[in-house]
């Protein structure tokens, strides 16, 4: 998988990734269906307000990332080569008592749903890998032009029906307003590590990081976009972190 391709499938589990998941009352799924999708259907996502998510020609690689969100995107290990080639079309729906899921309700119901339709067993583990610590430059505690601190926060995530949820685009770079957190969660996959928060910046922020993922190592990559036009820097650094074992997994059964 290119840094790219990678990047957008991160960004895709944004509106429903948080870290952990809550415990819940009774099952967390109350329909699935689960499909093999026609060769060259195009991949997407829709989410309910209630939660119901209806997935089309997605591999299972990608519903193992949703359901485990607080894991890096290349943290999974053991998924054997069917789960990113083969495609399916998938609808789960949470119990009728759930009205607006918040995140955590979907996670446990993307759990439930590998749990039950791909017998899923898996176990955290941490291990030492190469990281970057997210620094600010100025000792002074000055940020760069295109970073400014939000007058009212957004919700990131889940936002319930009353809160105002983060927003941000993507082109040529980010553009939006969002907490540092979710800032790390869009570019960890560019920069092809994980990425730990050291500047103590707190609260939402009004961001605009232009860069160009094909010419890293230029003036114009996002090592040196951080830099000048945040404030903040990329330090290497080792550090545990969290993997996926997949313990067992297997085809779903269609219905």
């Amino acid at each position: 998988m290119s840094r790219c391709e990678s990047f957008a499938r991160t960004v895709l589990f944004v509106a429903v990734a948080t870290v952990g998941a809550a415990g819940q009352n009774g099952s967390a799924l109350e329909l699935a269906s689960i499909k093999l999708a026609d060769v060259g259907a195009r991949q997407s996502i829709k989410v309910s307000p209630n939660g119901t998510l209806m997935m089309t020609a997605f591999p299972t690689f990608e519903l193992v990332k949703g359901a485990y969100p607080e894991i890096p995107y290349d943290n999974v290990v053991g998924l054997p080569e069917w789960t990113r080639k083969e495609r399916y079309n998938i609808t789960a729906k949470p119990p009728a008592s759930v009205t607006h899921a918040t995140a955590e309700q979907q996670i446990a119901m993307l759990r439930a749903l590998l749990s039950d339709r791909y017998n899923l067993t898996a176990h955290t583990e941490a291990r030492a890998t190469p990281v970057f610590n997210l620094v600010r430059i100025r000792r002074d505690g000055q940020l760069g032009p295109n970073l400014r601190r939000s007058d009212d926060d957004c919700k990131w995530p889940s936002p319930l029906p009353d809160d105002r949820p983060c927003r941000g685009t993507l082109g040529r770079g980010i553009e939006g307003e969002m907490p540092i957190a979710l800032l790390l969660e869009t570019i960890r996959s560019a920069v092809g590590r994980v990425i730990i928060d050291k500047t103590g910046l707190v609260g939402s922020y009004h961001i605009k990081l232009t860069f160009d993922l094909l010419r890293q190592g230029t003036d114009a990559d996002i090592f040196t976009a951080i830099q000048e036009q945040l404030g903040l820097k990329l330090e290497s650094a080792n550090s545990p972190v969290d993997f996926l074992v997949i313990d067992h997994i297997e085809r779903p059964s269609p219905n």
